[in-house]
């Protein structure tokens, strides 16, 4: 009687085939080129698999490196102007609370200078405040060891304008130690200007 456990091991095709001698050894050689077909598939898949991510891998230190060069990029250190007496200093909205006053402080605007100054607030499409800057020029020449005169643009440093509530330019505000600041709104003449100088700065 056929033995029907051997098909646990063998399909009907490789059972009759090995039944006839004669084509064992084709059979064989027929298996062989199979397996080698078959390992040479799996290396090469291997392989294309290990390349493939290695790329993937270089791609992603590549875009993380742009990525860091990118923010580096965006976020540059904000250039500080160096600060001359008896010269008029622009001044942005974050050199303004660095150098002069804090716009959200409480307790009101506390000057963080040592040497009283003068903050013109002006637009470059402003015909008096282009009038005033000589008169400035001349006052920081002249009390150039006393005092110290920035400008900052309202339309660059909105912030800082609608803090003092700006609504005319130019304003002139008058910063000392340990003192409310004052403000002039308009230009004045050279007289007036030098007295409120004398008065609310160097008293």
């Amino acid at each position: 009687m056929f033995d029907d456990s051997k098909y646990d091991i063998f399909t009907t095709q490789q059972y009759l085939l090995f039944l006839h001698p004669k084509t064992i050894n084709s059979y064989i050689m027929k298996k062989c080129k199979i397996q080698w077909l078959l390992c040479a598939l799996v290396v090469t898949l291997m392989a294309c698999g290990s390349s493939h991510a290695k790329q993937n891998e270089e791609a992603s230190s590549a875009t993380e490196e742009v990525e860091v060069s990118d923010n580096q990029t965006s976020t540059p250190n904000a250039e500080q102007h160096k600060i001359v007496a008896g010269e008029l200093n622009v001044i942005s909205s974050d050199e303004f609370v660095k150098l002069i006053t804090d716009i959200d402080n409480p307790k009101g605007f506390q000057y963080k200078g040592s040497t009283p100054c003068i903050v013109d607030f002006y637009a470059d499409w402003c015909g008096p405040c282009h009038a005033l800057n000589p008169t400035l020029q001349d006052m920081a020449v002249k009390y150039k060891d006393k005092i110290l005169v920035y400008k900052v643009n309202v339309d660059k440093s909105a912030v800082v304008a609608q803090a003092f509530n700006i609504n005319s330019i130019p304003t002139l505000i008058f910063f000392t130690v340990n003192k409310q600041p004052a403000m002039i709104v308009g230009a004045p003449a050279r007289e007036d200007l030098e007295t409120a100088i004398k008065d609310l700065l160097l008293k």
